[in-house]
């Protein structure tokens, strides 16, 4: 098989998702040992950038993914552009051009609709934000936009001796703290399982607020769970499956409100992870569960939320066991597979 040169281009290095889903992509195609490339351009160091480099050393990656600090087109079969259409201000053969759209925020995609015409493709993560970005496109793209499956690594050396820090069993939310997001629902949650069923938990809630439309400290207060909530910063790739191994080894959940989500990538990792998840019945929750209703609530029903988490408290073992029906298709397997089939030509027809 031809080895290909892939050039995948974002904006910011921050170490969030995005850069998640690059190093995943790597640890892929290091597993299936895939004749790939994979470089990356950051347009702008927002901090992220030193820790990238320093993971990608120390998981011995090399040979699969390199930060580059310049673009030659010329040398790259394919270029990937993540939510950075300045790619076109940057090269000169838009057929070379894949753009991947990442973002839930329907106006931070508006660019979509203003794509050139001659480009290769518009990649999503998800069948469901297909069909959604299906309608957002011009008419021209429609046959053109293609899914790839986020790849999620399964967890290894799972620790069976581990230091009990806390006496309670935590419950995880983990990302962007926002309206879209619905962290409020969250919070009422746990606070309505507190109040009726059980003050056996501890809310653990992990990730940047966005203040201008979240006053999380005043939330907390509304709903009387100050004093019974751990909030952390943003953490870095490396460290997040610290965060899930601690919570499973606690008998913790993880929980998202979410209104909406392209893929659900932390949902995602929690169940590879082996930790039971309530997740708010959207589209993308429901796929990364195949519509299994022990893991959804709707949303707004906060009294539906509190009584399947009390399940999974009783029941936790058996929801692990249930989870592994759910973890194959988010492992290298199905991005693997997607990934052949869009470099083949075979996807959609």
């Amino acid at each position: 098989m031809k080895q290909l040169r892939i050039l995948n281009v974002y904006k910011w290095a921050t170490m969030g998702g995005v850069e998640r889903v690059f190093l995943n992509r790597a640890h892929a195609f290091k597993e299936y040992n895939c004749p790939v490339i994979y470089d990356i351009y950051f347009m702008y160091d927002s901090g992220g950038l030193t820790q990238f480099k320093d993971y990608i050393k120390r998981n011995e990656l090399d040979s699969f993914i390199q930060v580059v600090d310049s673009i030659d087109e010329e040398k790259y079969d394919f270029i990937f552009s993540v939510d950075t259409p300045e790619i076109f201000d940057m090269v000169k053969l838009n057929e070379k051009v894949f753009i991947e759209c990442h973002t839930a925020y329907k106006e931070n995609r508006a660019y979509i609709r203003k794509l050139p015409q001659n480009i290769a493709g518009i990649i999503v993560p998800s069948n469901h934000f297909r069909n959604i970005l299906i309608k957002e496109v011009t008419n021209s793209h429609t046959d053109i936009v293609f899914k790839i499956s986020n790849a999620v690594i399964a967890p290894t050396n799972k620790s069976e001796h581990f230091v009990r820090i806390w006496n309670k069993k935590p419950m995880l939310y983990l990302g962007r703290m926002d309206k879209l997001k619905n962290v409020e629902e969250v919070i009422e949650i746990f606070s309505q399982y507190k109040q009726n069923i059980d003050d056996d938990m501890i809310l653990v809630l992990v990730g940047h607020v966005i203040k201008h439309e979240l006053d999380l400290i005043s939330l907390l207060d509304k709903y009387q769970v100050r004093g019974r909530t751990i909030i952390m910063p943003p953490i870095a790739f490396e460290n997040v499956h610290k965060i899930f191994e601690m919570v499973r080894n606690h008998r913790g959940v993880f929980i998202s409100s979410s209104t909406q989500e392209t893929f659900g990538l932390s949902a995602a990792e929690a169940i590879c992870s082996d930790i039971p998840v309530i997740l708010s019945d959207i589209v993308a929750h429901n796929e990364l569960v195949s519509g299994d209703d022990e893991f959804l609530y709707t949303i707004g029903n906060i009294e539906e939320a509190v009584s399947k988490l009390a399940e999974v408290n009783r029941h936790y073992n058996d929801y692990q066991i249930t989870l592994k029906n759910h973890q194959s298709k988010l492992q290298y397997n199905q991005f693997i597979e997607d990934w052949n089939n869009l470099m083949s030509g075979k996807q959609y027809g």
